[in-house]
């Protein structure tokens, strides 16, 4: 599954921009519900880096 794809399925999480030309993923979600933290551990078992950018 790609990163939208896994990310819109994931509680708390309510808009996913994914750029791959970027490399790059800018992400909306509910603070309440999920973490960055979290997000990031997502995308790094489907295979790719991430990293937190405010």
């Amino acid at each position: 599954m790609n990163i939208e794809g896994e990310l819109e399925d994931t509680p708390g999480v309510k808009k996913v921009k994914a750029s791959f030309a970027k490399s790059e993923a800018e992400v909306t979600f509910d603070e309440k519900l999920i973490s960055p933290e979290k997000i990031v551990e997502i995308i790094k078992k489907l295979g790719y880096s991430a990293e937190v950018i405010d």
